[in-house]
């Protein structure tokens, strides 16, 4: 994947947006995944005034942030929670930069990965598991082989 600098953002590190992956698939689709597909699925789904997502496989954020603008678009009193995930480590931290660069980290948590369990399923990293299906002490950072 290609990664995109932004150059005009000097309240960012280059360090933060060089990390950014570029994704025209992603640029293309954006629109019409939102007005075709979610719109009229998300919109409805606001409960007084507050939304709650879980992203899988939320990429290089794109999606993310133009699916978060059009939903404030439409109305700026919604509290919204966005839970991104990706497996992928250089997607999650293109993720995190691109909500910190949009002002965006008030609605969008950072990004988390996530892992196949023991059963099959898969399930985010919420310090039960890391990202490499290990299980973690929720009381300690002590990781232990198995399930």
């Amino acid at each position: 994947a290609k990664r995109l600098v932004i150059e005009a953002m000097p309240s960012l590190p280059e360090s933060e947006t060089s990390v950014i992956i570029e994704s025209p698939g992603a640029e293309k689709n954006k629109g019409p995944i939102w007005d075709i597909v979610l719109k009229p699925i998300v919109l409805p789904a606001v409960t007084n005034g507050k939304l709650k997502v879980l992203e899988l496989a939320a990429g290089s954020g794109v999606h993310t942030q133009h699916f978060l603008s059009s939903i404030l678009d439409d109305d700026k009193n919604i509290d919204i929670e966005w839970h991104p995930s990706d497996p992928d480590p250089a997607s999650r931290a293109s993720l995190n930069a691109r909500a910190k660069l949009a002002v965006m980290e008030k609605y969008i948590l950072p990004a988390n990965g996530w892992v196949v369990g023991v059963e099959g399923g898969t399930a985010c990293s919420d310090g039960a598991r890391d990202t490499d299906g290990k299980t973690v002490s929720s009381t300690s950072s002590t990781v232990h082989d198995g399930a």
